[in-house]
């Protein structure tokens, strides 16, 4: 009846060679759930159906790991918000050391969900998830405090990004996302790969994936 937070260790790609050890499964009622990487605040994948098969946690010796239930979106197990002088400067594949602080997270009363917490460069970050059943989506938003000019978030990455006419994004064939405001969106292409990057400023940075 309620939203269920699971910590635990997910294979990104259901490889166990990428093995995230700071991740948190996140279950709604609604039937649509997701990953969130605690370990340098990303979305790593989204889902609907049941939740996860929590046997590898605690079967025999155990490995600590859960595995997502139903057709799993995998999003990304990089970063996801920098801080640049340059617009075309790569983007960090990890952090270095001491730049990222999880702050763990909080439940909000009103829907029960995480609320995850972060600080980056002296930027505090407050990262939320918001499950829409009735459109099939899952709306995040992103609410930096101290924000440094510069400041970006890399929404999405893949092979191919498609804009749409209706101004929403297709990633690689495989899900869309749509930015509440699309000012200060940039697609651009980085060592054979697509990127679609929004500023950050004193607005909370929002969007919905749908698949």
């Amino acid at each position: 009846s309620k939203p269920k937070v699971l910590r635990a260790f997910l294979d990104f790609n259901g490889q166990r060679s990428q093995r995230l050890t700071h991740t948190v499964g996140v279950g709604d009622p609604c039937g649509i759930h997701y990953v969130y990487n605690n370990g340098n605040g990303s979305l790593a994948c989204v889902w609907r159906g049941e939740f996860v098969d929590a046997t590898p946690m605690w079967h025999d010796r155990g490995d600590g790991s859960f595995k997502p239930l139903g057709d799993v979106v995998f999003l990304t197990n990089e970063p996801q918000l920098d801080v640049v002088n340059d617009p075309s400067s790569p983007h960090p594949k990890s952090y270095e050391e001491g730049r990222f602080r999880s702050r763990g997270y909080t439940i909000d009363k009103s829907s029960g969900a995480p609320v995850f917490h972060y600080e980056l460069d002296g930027m505090k970050v407050k990262d939320m998830c918001f499950p829409d059943a009735m459109e099939n989506t899952l709306i995040r938003e992103i609410k930096i405090e101290n924000t440094l000019p510069g400041a970006r978030c890399r929404i999405a990455y893949g092979n191919e990004i498609q804009k749409l006419e209706s101004g929403r994004y297709l990633i690689n064939g495989r899900y869309v996302i749509e930015l509440a405001d699309p000012t200060g969106a940039t697609l651009r292409k980085s060592e054979g790969f697509s990127e679609l990057f929004i500023n950050a400023g004193s607005l909370p940075i929002r969007y919905k994936t749908i698949w």
